[in-house]
């Protein structure tokens, strides 16, 4: 049979080549599932209010997303996670600030959370000189095409910054739901096709629309306003609200709640985020005015208490994230008195796994009070021992690092201070995680950053601690760096113990799950 040619080319040929390039497509796609995480997640950030302007007058907070399986190729474009990678927040605001007027940009989530590319390098202390270095780091890597005209280089006020450590100024809770490959490359294609241009107005299209719409592409209904109680407007709370509801009422999606901690320093507390009608009356600048209009005060509460009534503090007890794991904090494996495989014996009763759960992420009352004794005992030593002054806490040293320190960070992006001494001696100190007790990291200085950070978390509510496996770590930290001034106690630290087990006082022991 003659062979039919188109051109000069054998029409056989094209037809296998045809076939070979589909088979090739289908390869491609395949290998790409695979290499993607076969599980994933979407994620509503709800940040809590901080600072003045309108968001301080309306407590309303902020709203972006989380994308465990996207990554950020720039601040505009995003693309499939590689292996290790923990994911993205998109996050669109009034103003970024930047040389054109974009809806929305993309960080990585630890950038997004601590200002650097790896949770490892997280800063231990947050005060306004290192946050704006990483900012600044953070501008050169990521946005030389997107940042390079002198207002968004130098204004303070441009929103873009507010991407970068999130975390010093603030406490955000994340709510997150199981998504499939196809739902995130739906999504993916969406905002890198779609016209980058913001068109943001805080009545009709503030940030939670944004975020609502997005969640809504997932889950059709999801995210919904609350018109009566937000007066018409969309409120973060509002869509985190709705999000949760809809989780909880499908199993499939294995809603889960976190929440990332404001870091301890010189920043002031945040405040919680609240809808229109709770604003109201629970604002003073908004309840004193109202006590002279006693009706339209009772409606407003009512309205509320009612039909609006939303805490993710409750929602985070509810359902607590047992692969915390997943977001850089592994929880130790049974050995202090808040892990759940002893709180049947401690507490003599039988538990559910929620309250494991809830247990091994969020700690147990008397867990609490364990480590705060034990601390008090490394606070003790410290002033013996001339590291504290007595009667001064260790907060305090913040200040003295903000009057006396250069702040600057190494090529990795961790955080140094040189710190200018009464006796004219300058000591260089690690203020991250990874380099705190590097061998060029004063001993004395990081001692005290380390008792600074520990003694902060302990003295806040429940509502404002770490979650337990995060602390964890930065006791964990706390003994080292303690074994770097007295070398005797290297024994101790290494088995997680701030004092010889033969010699530690009942708290300690039972901190450390010493029996």
């Amino acid at each position: 049979m003659q062979r039919l040619r188109l051109f000069g080319v054998d029409a056989s040929m094209l037809f296998h080549a045809h076939r070979l390039t589909g088979l090739l497509r289908l390869m491609a796609f395949m290998l790409l599932a695979a290499c993607s995480q076969l599980h994933a997640d979407v994620g509503l950030l709800l940040n809590e209010t901080f600072g003045g302007g309108v968001n301080g007058w309306t407590s309303s907070g902020h709203a972006a997303l989380y994308f465990s399986r996207l990554c950020a190729e720039s601040p505009l474009k995003l693309r499939l996670c590689q292996a290790g990678e923990p994911g993205v927040v998109v996050s669109n605001y009034n103003r970024l600030g930047e040389d054109q007027n974009y809806e929305w940009n993309a960080v990585p989530l630890d950038v997004y959370l601590y200002g650097v590319e790896d949770e490892a390098d997280r800063p231990l202390l947050a005060w306004p000189a290192v946050r704006l270095a990483l900012q600044e780091r953070y501008r050169q890597i990521s946005m030389p095409k997107t940042c390079t005209g002198p207002e968004c280089r130098s204004d303070p006020d441009a929103n873009w910054r507010d991407l970068v450590a999130s975390t010093f100024v603030r406490d955000t809770y994340l709510f997150l739901a199981k998504t499939t490959l196809e739902q995130d490359l739906k999504v993916m294609q969406l905002l890198n096709s779609s016209p980058n241009i913001n068109r943001y107005n805080g009545f009709t299209n503030n940030c939670a629309d944004f975020a609502g719409r997005i969640l809504n592409t997932y889950f059709p209904g999801s995210a919904r306003a609350d018109r009566i109680n937000d007066f018409t407007i969309t409120s973060p709370k509002a869509i985190a609200k709705s999000f949760t509801h809809y989780g909880g009422k499908h199993a499939a999606l294995h809603l889960r709640v976190f929440r990332f901690t404001q870091m301890p320093g010189a920043y002031k507390p945040s405040n919680d985020c609240r809808k229109g009608t709770e604003a109201l009356f629970r604002s003073k600048r908004w309840l004193f005015p109202l006590l002279l209009r006693p009706h339209e005060l009772a409606f407003f509460t009512g309205s509320y208490l009612l039909t609006g009534r939303f805490n993710p503090e409750h929602e985070l007890r509810r359902y607590p994230a047992s692969d915390v794991s997943l977001l850089g904090a592994e929880p130790r494996v049974a050995r202090s008195v808040e892990q759940p495989v002893a709180l049947e014996e401690f507490t003599g009763q039988r538990v559910t796994e929620q309250v494991r759960r809830r247990a091994r992420v969020m700690g147990t009352a008397e867990a609490w009070k364990t480590y705060s004794a034990a601390f008090r005992e490394l606070s003790d030593e410290a002033v013996n021992k001339g590291i504290l002054e007595h009667g001064r806490r260790p907060r305090h040293f913040v200040d003295e690092l903000i009057a006396k320190g250069r702040v600057w960070t190494d090529d990795n992006g961790a955080v140094w201070v040189n710190v200018a001494e009464e006796d004219g001696v300058t000591r260089q100190v690690g203020v991250a995680a990874s380099n705190i007790n590097a061998n060029d990291s004063d001993p004395r200085v990081a001692y005290l950053i380390m008792l600074t950070r520990v003694s902060d978390i302990l003295h806040r509510s429940s509502k404002n601690r770490e979650l337990m496996p995060y602390f964890e770590k930065d006791w964990d930290l706390l003994l080292e760096t303690r074994a770097r001034l007295w070398p005797a106690t290297q024994r101790a630290s290494e088995s997680k113990g701030p004092l010889p087990a033969q010699a530690a006082s009942p708290a300690v022991r039972a901190v450390n799950g010493w029996h």
